[in-house]
């Protein structure tokens, strides 16, 4: 009972774990195509916003509203990007952030 009291504290972090792990262990070769990266963004955001929202945190994205697609891995952008944000989501309770918000932004190259 007790080490089910541990998987259920850990479970976030033990799916990311595996996911990973799964992600790493495939021979998988890039699958580019055009995509929107506000598309993806938009889901990872979609995806990650209940997770902030039990830890109070509020994620807010400003949205470009033209933007070009690119010729990239979607969904390896996709991984990255989720991986990403749901680490700073576990890290946040780890540092003084309570007042501090951080920032991704597009800017044009």
């Amino acid at each position: 009972q007790n080490g089910w009291r541990i998987c259920e504290r850990n479970q976030e972090r033990i799916e990311s774990f595996v996911l990973d792990m799964l992600t790493m262990s495939k021979d998988r070769k890039p699958n580019r195509s055009n995509v929107d990266l506000r598309t993806v963004i938009d889901e990872v955001i979609e995806l990650t916003a209940v997770r902030a929202a039990e830890k109070s945190i509020s994620i807010r994205w400003v949205r470009p509203d033209v933007f070009r697609t690119m010729i990239l891995d979607g969904e390896g952008i996709h991984r990255a990007l989720m991986n990403s944000v749901v680490n700073a989501l576990e890290r946040w309770k780890f540092g003084p952030w309570k007042h501090m918000a951080q920032l991704i932004r597009y800017r044009k190259c």
